[in-house]
């Protein structure tokens, strides 16, 4: 995307104008939030597709959720947002990497010995990537970049 095209759609600051350190900056994703309609469901869904533990919620202020943990270190926290999940129903929420081809396929086998609906590993964006749907259709992508 070029700055102007940056300008444009309405952002702030380019990717050029960032201040000096700012690569040092992040060290990673905290967390990502996720819509569901049913947290209990939603939850059981995570631990067995792929793995998640319940974890404490990490916001005081918003009894209402349930945070999920996962042994490599990646977070998500589901908010009970009925109207918000219908509308992202489809729409890729989450994407994780695996460290190996060998891993993805033995994610693919797991998710048909769960019943869980997947595609088989498939090419997108040059890599090898499974997409998997959970309650309210949550979409959530599996990558292995050689």
């Amino acid at each position: 995307m070029t700055d102007a095209q940056v300008r444009e759609a309405g952002c702030a600051v380019a990717a050029d104008t960032m201040p000096a350190g700012a690569g040092d900056l992040w060290v990673g994703i905290d967390s990502v939030a996720i819509p569901v309609t049913d947290l209990r469901v939603a939850a059981a869904w995570f631990a067995q597709a792929l793995g998640f533990e319940t974890g404490p919620a990490r916001e005081p202020d918003h009894e209402a959720t349930v945070a999920l943990r996962h042994p490599s270190g990646a977070r998500v926290v589901l908010y009970p947002a009925p109207d918000r999940a219908a509308a992202m129903a489809g729409f890729p929420v989450l994407s994780l990497d695996v460290a190996s081809r060998t891993s993805l396929d033995d994610l693919g086998a797991h998710l048909s010995r769960r019943g869980v609906l997947h595609t088989q590993v498939h090419q997108a964006d040059g890599a090898s990537v499974v997409r998997m749907w959970g309650p309210d259709m949550i979409q959530v992508r599996i990558y292995w970049r050689p």
